[in-house]
């Protein structure tokens, strides 16, 4: 699903089907909590998603209130505050 939401994107920049992209949606059980959800690129070697590793990583550097509470790693349950933290962590390791 999240790759048939990206394809409309794409357009004419094929430099978008080799980015990453997190999705951030409003959690479903508390006010002051928000999911994401680590898509790969759509084109690539690997086919692997490393998001989990990365989030993981991210939330121990930072000290983040998180809860891997889903199926899958690449899906976490994030603290609103801690956003903004996080996701400069993120950019400082996939960069």
């Amino acid at each position: 699903m999240a790759k048939a939401a990206i394809r409309p994107k794409l357009g004419r920049d094929r430099r978008v089907a080799q980015m990453p992209l997190i999705l951030c949606v409003d959690s479903r059980s508390e006010d002051s909590n928000i999911t994401l959800l680590g898509i790969p690129p759509l084109h690539g070697d690997d086919d692997r998603n490393l998001f989990g590793q990365a989030f993981e990583a991210a939330v121990r550097k930072t000290k983040a209130r998180a809860e891997f509470r889903y199926f899958d790693n690449n899906c976490i349950e994030l603290h609103r505050e801690d956003m903004l933290k996080v996701f400069e962590a993120l950019s400082a390791l996939l960069s």
